[in-house]
């Protein structure tokens, strides 16, 4: 991780380092009002070229401005900063308290039928605002590690998190990294670099089977195919 607790990130101060992924660190951290937000710092150099948009710009963060939904992290601000001779750029949102599916079932894996039909509708809801907007935008990764059940509300008041492969509908036909997704949660569409609405819910499919069942739909040993 590039900073520690108390270092400043532009204006912000951090507060946790959270997480180093393969492209950016997430952080949590406070702004100059004191509140708490969290912070993704996106490394240029590490971007896949399908993460870059026609003008330039990092997809992930001009979706960003563009959302309000109660079912999304609200964006806050952004910016571009330079590292060590590297250009980065950080987007700033809403922290959210909570823990992710992934990590719910791991902790309590005694989801009812009622709970997983409320996550389901909650998603359905977030992502029928995204594919409505005037550009449909296409999440890519919906899984149950991208939903965060924010502890300050119930399973309806989630939140849809990580838009870091997420796409306007009609951009370029891209291939997934495989290496950054689960590839068992992926349409079929998917592998061969196309996407579209009914991709994201395909997804949705996956996650509730696997709430259900505990176990993905399918499931084959592709270590030796990367």
């Amino acid at each position: 991780m590039l900073f520690k607790k108390n270092d400043k990130i532009e204006t912000y101060v951090v507060v946790f380092p959270h997480k180093q992924g393969s492209y950016a660190e997430t952080y949590r951290v406070k702004d100059a009002n004191g509140k708490t937000r969290f912070l993704k710092l996106i490394n240029y150099s590490k971007l896949h070229h399908q993460q870059i948009d026609d003008n330039g710009q990092i997809t992930e963060v001009e979706i960003a401005k563009q959302l309000n939904h109660h079912n999304l992290c609200q964006y806050v601000d952004s910016g571009n900063m330079m590292i060590g001779g590297h250009q980065y750029a950080w987007l700033v949102t809403e922290f959210v308290s909570g823990e992710t599916l992934s990590e719910r079932i791991i902790r309590d894996s005694n989801l009812s039928v009622y709970e997983i039909k409320t996550i389901a509708k909650a998603v359905l809801f977030t992502l029928s605002y995204l594919h409505s907007q005037q550009v449909p935008i296409i999440h890519n990764e919906v899984t149950i590690q991208n939903i965060l059940q924010n502890l300050a509300g119930d399973l309806k008041d989630l939140k849809l998190i990580d838009f870091g492969h997420a796409r306007y509908l009609g951009q370029a036909i891209s291939k997934p990294n495989l290496d950054e997704l689960n590839p068992f949660y992926l349409a079929p569409e998917r592998f061969s670099g196309v996407y579209s609405v009914q991709t994201d819910l395909y997804s949705v499919g996956v996650m509730i089977y696997h709430l259900l069942y505990g176990r993905l739909p399918w499931f084959i040993d592709i270590s030796k195919k990367r």
